[in-house]
């Protein structure tokens, strides 16, 4: 049984995130959600202006989200501001990974860089 849908309007190519009572997912408008885990009620939406199909990454409540325009966008997972954003030089196609304080990001020409968080 279907339990509940939300029609995005566009094509999702990225994997949701899921916490113990919430889900995260993108689409290729640019459209990035949070819906109730049980009901599927829309909790925030948030409009970046770019193609989303790469999975983020979740840490501190803070969601980081990379896009095929060359960007990667610091949203507040309270209410899906985004609170910051990176002009990268390529397209990240692999997921985001901190370690040791360092944002690892892999790019579509075989780059990986890693960024220092502060």
């Amino acid at each position: 049984n279907v339990n509940w849908s939300y029609l995005t309007g566009a094509k999702i190519r990225m994997e949701a995130i899921a916490t113990e009572t919430e889900v995260l997912i993108g689409n290729l408008s640019g459209e990035f959600y949070k819906f109730s885990k049980l009901d599927g009620k829309q909790i925030w939406k948030t409009l970046t202006n770019g193609l989303l199909n790469t999975t983020p990454l979740l840490t501190n409540n803070i969601l980081i989200l990379p896009d095929a325009d060359k960007k990667v966008y610091f949203i507040s997972g309270d209410d899906g501001k985004i609170v910051n954003s990176l002009l990268l030089d390529g397209r990240v196609k692999l997921n985001p990974i901190i370690k040791n304080n360092l944002l690892l990001l892999g790019y579509e020409n075989g780059n990986l860089k890693a960024y220092e968080i502060k």
